[in-house]
């Protein structure tokens, strides 16, 4: 089963974009630079590609912003978002303890650390460090209903799932085909 991660708002949004186009600005203002030196050119050549580049690593962040999902499988759950996807084998999830948070109230869950990540107003992608200390895999977009997914006991998922009652409800059933019959 395949759940939608929840749409980052305008504002992320926006942000995005301009990042991505401010990037694109600087390339082009680059790009027009004329330099008579073979050293000089060589260096705002490779300015050029490297901010393009960093334009469409932004301009990915964005598209795959709205196509982010989260899937349960017979054995594992991946995480199919920009860059940080990853496949969680189920038997390492600890399924009881999975929930729905709502990070304005849980304040020790919340995203202290950024890691190694993206994390703007209204959207956190990547490796997080929480107030409680523990890590975190996110793909977060909203505060309220996050699915907070234990792996062991300082390790983590915390996701921005559109249907989050459903998704901790297949993913406990899931865990539960796993465990062998007593």
């Amino acid at each position: 089963m395949s759940y939608a991660i929840t749409p980052p708002q305008t504002m992320a949004t926006l942000i995005l974009a301009a990042i991505a186009l401010g990037c694109l600005a600087i390339g082009v203002r680059l790009f027009n630079v004329e330099t008579s030196e073979t050293w000089m050119a060589w260096s705002v050549g490779g300015s050029v590609v490297l901010v393009v580049a960093l334009a469409g690593l932004f301009v990915y962040f964005l598209w795959g912003a709205f196509r982010s999902t989260v899937t349960i499988g017979n054995d594992s759950v991946r995480l199919q978002v920009p860059i940080y996807a990853a496949t969680v084998p189920l038997n390492s999830i600890d399924a009881e303890g999975a929930r729905l948070l709502e990070l304005t109230e849980n304040r020790e869950f919340k995203p202290a650390i950024r890691t190694n990540g993206l994390g703007i107003p209204g959207y956190q992608l990547g490796h997080f460090r929480l107030n409680n200390g523990h890590r975190a895999r996110l793909a977060l977009t909203t505060r309220s209903s996050v699915a907070y997914v234990p792996l062991d006991r300082r390790t983590a998922l915390l996701l921005s799932v559109e249907e989050g009652e459903d998704f901790i409800a297949a993913l406990k059933s899931a865990a539960a085909r796993l465990e062998p019959a007593t």
